[in-house]
């Protein structure tokens, strides 16, 4: 089974898109960009159809709602309309399919993936791995302090007019992160600062089955220069260095890339 491949960055500006483009610039896999909760929604679906799929009523309601279909006797006294809910083992199949047809590469690469700055919950990175289960994960993640610097400038996301809608934000994320990194293994943490670095890149191409990737899209200068080396005022700074969200930001810096398989 494919080694596909999932960028999950810690709120926007953390470097997901430069990550994008210097995977695809492998030729190897196709990574696609952020996909709005489609994915997540039908992950959602999936797991209810599961829920429903394991329901003794459920079951004991279709088998009977199919013999009265097929008897054409409808005068059974229990008649199950309200719990019977079709052929759900198919349902299922039909809403992977959808996954991997919304995924699949135009150019016939095998593997494929997307990035995405959001995550719902846990059951979003659980139900991922149980689906493609030789998947990889990239936890990628920055300094909160640059981060919001640049979020706080763009003001493209909800959470970045203010400082402390950010961190929350950076919080949560974080949180999710670490939580799965405690009971799965299929992940990397990689800080956006180390994009650029050989050495540190290359233990990720290697975690990644990844042979190599277009130098030149590496070395590209992704920061835009109106903010390269913009500071945040000493108090401001302070706060963050005090926020819970800085002390993920610490956690996710202990687990980097020591390469977990």
């Amino acid at each position: 089974m494919e080694k596909h491949i999932f960028i999950f960055g810690v709120g926007g500006r953390c470097s997901s898109t430069a990550m994008q483009r210097i995977l695809n610039s492998s030729n190897e896999v196709c990574i696609w960009g952020e996909q709005q909760y489609i994915i997540d929604d039908i992950l959602c679906i999936i797991k209810r159809v599961d829920k429903f799929s394991q329901d003794s009523t459920v079951i004991e309601d279709n088998k009977i709602f199919h013999q009265c279909l097929r008897s054409k006797n409808h005068l059974y006294p229990h008649y199950p309309f309200m719990m019977s809910m079709g052929n759900l083992s198919e349902l299922r199949k039909k809403l992977i399919e959808a996954i991997i047809y919304n995924l699949k590469a135009p150019n016939g690469i095998v593997r494929f993936g997307f990035k995405d700055i959001r995550i719902r919950d846990i059951a979003t990175l659980v139900s991922l791995r149980e689906i493609f289960e030789n998947s990889k994960f990239i936890f990628l993640f920055r300094n909160p302090i640059n981060q919001w610097v640049s979020v706080n400038h763009y003001k493209w996301w909800e959470y970045g007019h203010k400082l402390e809608d950010f961190l929350e934000e950076y919080q949560n994320i974080s949180k999710i992160m670490l939580e799965y990194s405690e009971k799965y293994k299929n992940y990397a943490f990689f800080e956006n600062t180390s994009i650029q670095n050989e050495q540190e890149l290359g233990k990720l191409l290697d975690f990644l089955n990844i042979k190599e990737v277009d130098n030149q899209v590496v070395q590209k200068k992704y920061i835009n220069p109106k903010i390269l080396g913009k500071r945040e005022t000493p108090s401001i700074e302070k706060k963050i260095k005090k926020s819970d969200a800085f002390e993920k930001y610490r956690l996710m810096q202990e687990k980097v890339i020591t390469k977990s398989t």
